[in-house]
């Protein structure tokens, strides 16, 4: 029953992460998305997968049903892949080059403990968070983009 002192008391228990102004199809939403996944791996808890869904997302599965998919998936990197639209870059041509082939997707993704530590420590994809700065609705391009380069090419 305790409605806000529960909420006080989740408030206590985990670190509020400052993750800037969001706002739609600006950079800040892969900014805050991408703070929440570092925080996510620097815990101990013992989590395989991370389902990254939209406000409008909603799985039609039951926790059993996406736990057995999840294993299916071998921790790979579920999302959509599609082909990027230059238009989406406000970059002086030539200015700076992608750090990997981009690709173009939803922000909702299924994403392993593996390939999240993985994505965290990779140079590469700090290069790619600091190009998608310069790139419009930059969300729609961080997963399929780490996914679509699953050598870090």
């Amino acid at each position: 029953m305790g409605g806000a002192s529960e909420l006080r008391g989740a408030e206590r228990r985990f670190k509020r992460e400052n993750v800037g102004t969001i706002e739609w199809c600006k950079f800040g939403v892969v900014r805050a998305v991408f703070t929440c996944l570092k925080h996510l791996t620097e815990k101990n808890h013992n989590w395989r997968y991370l389902q990254y869904l939209s406000g409008v997302d909603l799985p039609l599965k039951t926790n059993l049903e996406m736990v057995r998919i999840f294993k299916q998936l071998n921790g790979t990197i579920n999302a959509d892949v599609l082909p990027f639209e230059r238009y989406r870059v406000r970059l002086i041509k030539g200015s700076i080059k992608p750090p990997l082939t981009l690709w173009k997707s939803s922000l909702s993704a299924l994403i392993s403990r593996e390939a999240a530590d993985a994505m965290v420590k990779s140079d590469k994809v700090k290069d790619l968070l600091n190009y998608l700065q310069y790139t419009w609705c930059s969300d729609e391009s961080l997963w399929a983009t780490i996914a679509g380069n699953p050598e870090g090419e």
